[in-house]
């Protein structure tokens, strides 16, 4: 097994179609993130064709015009309440929420590092889930690791004794394989649910850092674009600790990528150390209430 992953173009990467888009911002993209063994070039251009041709791993080729890059979004849905572990005075109110991401580019990689900060001006959240997607050349099933750290993640990618492990699984076939732009990727459904032990709770303001970490280097989908601002329009590289999606609740910012397999652990690569990438997939959370607030969540 090569110790480096592959960075694909964000458009028309090798084995799989082009969707279009700015062949100026294709540029900043295209550098290798690592290089593989002739064998491991061989084995996914075959698993590229199987993935042209839509006869497995889940793909459906969506059809019609391509749609503009959605905005992050928060949808609710009913939830039953209840009080938190970590104090009897917090409680949850009767309303989930969803941070869907922007949809991702053509880029995947064994793992990454993200934060997610709740809003100062709230009452902190509970995360009660995290949902992602792998790319459509990954050889399924997976290994799979979460992790967390309360701070954030800078500064602790090559310390695995910051990290506390929230959820792991062996075969998982919970990822699905995706192409890059889908207007559907902006639904939470299309995303799968990882396998978190636990919920865990962000206070006010605080950051926590997640990691996701797989067993293959095209295991976890993620965006290295991110729209201009200003009138010019097009597209720019995503830069370290910025915040990449948001709602009212939360905030997600961008983090380094895992260059080597699971097994490997907190290892840093130099060639890629230096990039930062949005994590692309779904958040699921549940606000917490004001203080003096009644259980039932009611003003």
């Amino acid at each position: 097994m090569a110790s480096k992953i592959d960075k694909m173009t964000v458009e028309g990467g090798e084995g799989h179609p082009s969707e279009g888009g700015d062949d100026d911002d294709d540029d900043d993209v295209s550098s290798s993130l690592s290089q593989r063994s002739d064998d491991d070039d061989d084995d996914e251009e075959e698993e590229g064709e199987e993935g042209e041709e839509g006869d497995e791993g889940g793909y459906e080729e969506s059809e019609g015009e391509e749609e503009e890059e959605p905005s992050s979004e928060v949808e609710s849905e009913a939830e039953s309440e209840t009080t938190s572990d970590a104090d009897d005075n917090l409680y949850r109110l009767p309303t989930g929420a969803h941070l869907v991401t922007q949809t991702r580019n053509n880029i995947a990689a064994y793992g990454c590092f993200f934060d997610i900060t709740a809003s100062p001006e709230g009452e902190g959240v509970t995360i009660t889930g995290i949902r992602a997607g792998s790319h459509a050349l990954v050889k399924t099933p997976v290994d799979l690791k979460i992790f967390m750290s309360r701070g954030g993640s800078e500064g602790k990618e090559e310390d695995a004794s910051a990290w506390e492990e929230i959820g792991n699984a062996v075969n998982f076939n919970g990822l699905p394989r995706l192409w890059e732009f889908e207007p559907h990727l902006a639904e939470i459904e299309r995303y799968g649910s990882l396998p978190l032990s636990s919920d865990f709770n962000i206070a006010p303001g605080e950051t926590v850092g997640i990691c996701l970490h797989t067993s293959n280097f095209y295991g976890i989908v993620l965006r290295a674009l991110k729209q201009k601002e200003g009138e010019e329009g097009g597209k720019e590289r995503i830069t370290g600790r910025e915040v990449t999606d948001k709602d009212a609740q939360i905030s997600l910012h961008s983090g380094r990528v895992l260059s080597v397999p699971l097994d490997q652990g907190f290892k840093r690569f130099d060639e890629t150390w230096g990039d930062f990438y949005a994590f692309a997939g779904g958040i699921d959370y549940v606000r917490h209430a004001r203080p003096g607030h009644a259980k039932t969540g009611e003003s």
